[in-house]
């Protein structure tokens, strides 16, 4: 059903091609990315001794603790640079 027409889309020669560009250098690291892991999840063979995950024992946090490790702080002023 045909509900309205629209008037073409034009954009100049420029700015599409760069945006292709911007598209395509994406995609290019998206699939090198993909690669690199495929890569190197096939290099390695992790293993999982779930006899030893007993033995891990991880330091507790109390929250004074926490908040010390992580003050908030006002921001400085800066020069504009």
């Amino acid at each position: 059903m045909l509900t309205g027409e629209m008037p073409a889309f034009t954009a100049p020669a420029g700015q599409v091609d760069d945006t292709l560009r911007e598209q395509l250098l994406s995609q290019k690291q998206n699939a090198a990315l993909e690669a690199l892991v495929a890569q190197l999840r096939s290099q390695s063979q992790p293993q999982v001794h779930a006899e030893l995950i007993e033995r891990i024992v991880l330091p507790s946090w109390s929250r004074s603790a926490f908040r010390r490790a992580f003050q908030l702080r006002r921001p400085t002023a800066r020069a504009p640079s």
